[in-house]
């Protein structure tokens, strides 16, 4: 029973309008138990609701001031009873009732959760449906999965009054998010045919198909799968028919509609059995749909414009290093533009990127894909996936792959090439020397000497796409041999026996990665070689996408380049396991 001094503070409240929204509202002046009730009312509205946690659904929003919602005391309970029988705003009389259901038990919970959903279907009926609502439907719905039989009755009335507003009315946005809030509650399972024809005729354009997709999924729940698939090819059709027409008259805006419809269709598409394809006729239909995303995607290059990077201005150090290549004897000159430009320092490198991402204006990645002159997706990345890429963010590493690119294209055009252009016109190395080089070097494994030999010598004639071909699989014959050796496991053996290597994408994500060649050797091969979102040339190199194009192109040449200076360089694997370097040692002598 609600005390007659928190009736009459709500009452008050309600008359000076101070039930609505006050928090920006100075109360100061008020007595005390108006601006209990006003913070109160403030506190339910901003609970933050997680329909689906059957034990803590509502969490306060500022958890030091606010009452706690699964521990509201005496007071703050008689203060939302007065508020259920006073305010005409519907969603605030919902979670009140919620509110004090939740904080009781037994008989008496039960009573007041059937008083809460009885509420809502009023308001289902009579009310604005907004967001607020729509939450408030799917807390009802959990609650009378919890409680089940005792329920039952009250929900089945909140169903029919959800299925009334729906088949009544004209707001289609409306009727498509009751429909789908009935569908993921698994209710209404009966009324799918009548819903989906509901649906369909309160479907608009744009946007129709969403509304045809949403029909379809009550149709299947009808059991009329033959229905379903007809509603989702009419999405197909109607997004395909929209994407020609949109590639007619191509536009930058048009053709990222024609691509937008275009994947939308093929995900519908995945969604229809081959086998109801077949029976249309439509067997073909998939690789239609694939055509005219490469329609589109080709489109897109076409009518991209080149965007200018202003690189650093390094014409100061290309010129002293110039001067030393060409006052420097042969050994002495390989040594300078081997070592004279550094590799990236990781930690550094990290540090920046971190704060360019958190002084981003947009604090969150972007989607973003790469297309090749084709049309081809050869990249994809999904702002919505966290994972990290070697234990860093995803939008940090992917801000780190944007530096490196110009990193590279910034000392390969500025430092590395004029020195190499100088080196070549006065260096004859043959390919012995390359073999000699190989052969001493501890970083390369036995019997690899010749084919990194060919890579570095093909780089210094100036075929760079070569020396890159040859480069990639040398480089993860390298880490393979020094992560086996560290006592890594680098082969997985499958259930008929068969031992397969694993590949260098998963070799550099090893923990012994950084261990046994440091953070800035491992970052050096991740980011060219197999970093998400980065060169990726291993990947190219493996499934023949080099081309003419790339030969002479910047990641090319620093491929060769960073296997030169790794073989070149003092190594010793600090991690080295001896019993896995014996047990990895052939039984007897090979010969090259």
């Amino acid at each position: 029973m609600t005390d007659s001094r928190w009736s009459d503070a709500v009452a008050h409240a309600h008359a000076a309008g101070l039930l609505a929204l006050t928090t920006h509202i100075d109360i100061s002046d008020l007595s005390a138990d108006l601006i209990t009730v006003c913070e109160i009312t403030d506190a339910v509205r901003n609970f933050v609701l997680r329909s689906e946690d059957r034990i803590e659904p509502y969490q306060a929003l500022w958890a030091k001031t606010d009452p706690r919602p699964n521990a509201l005391t005496s007071d703050q309970i008689q203060v939302l009873e007065a508020i259920t029988r006073t305010t005409a705003d519907a969603h605030l009389r919902v979670r009140a009732l919620d509110l004090i259901s939740l904080n009781s038990a037994g008989a008496t919970r039960i009573a007041q959760t059937i008083t809460m959903i009885d509420a809502l279907s009023d308001a289902v009926t009579t009310a604005d449906l907004d967001a607020r609502l729509y939450g408030d439907i799917q807390r009802a719905f959990t609650v009378a999965k919890q409680f089940r039989a005792a329920t039952d009755a009250a929900a089945a009335r909140l169903d029919g009054a959800i299925l009334t507003r729906l088949h009544r009315s004209e707001n289609a946005t409306e009727a498509l998010n009751l429909g789908r809030l009935l569908r993921l509650a698994r209710r209404a399972a009966s009324d799918g045919a009548a819903i989906a024809d509901t649906l369909i005729r309160v479907a608009h354009d744009p946007g129709a198909y969403i509304y045809t997709e949403e029909a379809s999924q009550w149709l299947r729940i009808s059991g009329d799968s033959n229905a379903a698939d007809d509603r989702l090819i009419d999405v197909v059709e109607s997004l395909r028919v929209e994407a020609e027409e949109f590639l007619r008259r191509p536009t930058p805006e048009r053709v990222h509609h024609a691509r937008h419809n275009v994947e939308l269709a093929m995900d519908t598409l995945t969604r229809v059995p081959s086998g109801a394809r077949d029976a249309r006729g439509l067997s073909s239909l998939s690789a239609d749909l694939n055509v005219l995303g490469r329609r589109a995607h080709r489109a897109t290059v076409s009518l991209m414009r080149a965007s200018t990077v202003a690189l650093p201005d390094l014409r100061t150090v290309r010129a002293s290093f110039l001067d030393a290549v060409s006052d420097q004897p042969g050994e002495l000159a390989i040594a300078v533009f081997l070592h004279g430009v550094p590799l990236i320092d990781y930690e550094k490198f990290l540090v920046d990127a971190t704060t360019r991402v958190h002084n981003r204006l947009i604090p969150f990645d972007v989607a973003r894909v790469t297309i090749d002159p084709s049309g081809r997706i050869v990249n994809r990345s999904d702002h919505r996936n966290t994972e990290p890429v070697y234990d860093i963010p995803r939008n940090i590493w992917n801000a780190m792959m944007d530096a490196h690119t110009l990193h590279i294209v910034s000392v390969v055009n500025q430092l590395l090439a004029p020195q190499w252009a100088e080196l070549s016109a006065t260096q004859v190395i043959p390919l012995a020397e390359f073999v000699r080089s190989a052969h001493d070097s501890p970083l390369v494994p036995p019997h690899h000497d010749l084919m990194v030999a060919k890579a570095l010598y093909y780089g210094f004639s100036g075929d760079f796409v070569t020396a890159a071909q040859l480069a990639a699989p040398e480089i993860e014959a390298i880490v393979r041999h020094h992560l086996g050796d560290a006592g890594a496991k680098t082969s997985v053996i499958g259930r008929t026996g068969m031992e397969t290597e694993n590949g260098l994408s998963s070799l550099v994500g090893h923990r012994m990665m950084v261990p046994v060649f440091t953070s800035d050797v491992a970052f050096a091969i991740r980011a060219l070689f197999c970093g998400d979102g980065g060169a990726n040339l291993r990947n190219d190199v493996a499934h023949g996408l080099l081309d003419e194009v790339t030969t002479s192109s910047a990641r090319c040449f620093y491929a060769w380049w960073l296997l030169w200076r790794l073989v070149d360089a003092p190594f010793s694997n600090p991690e080295l396991d001896h019993l896995a370097h014996e047990n990895r040692v052939p039984a007897h002598p090979q010969t090259e």
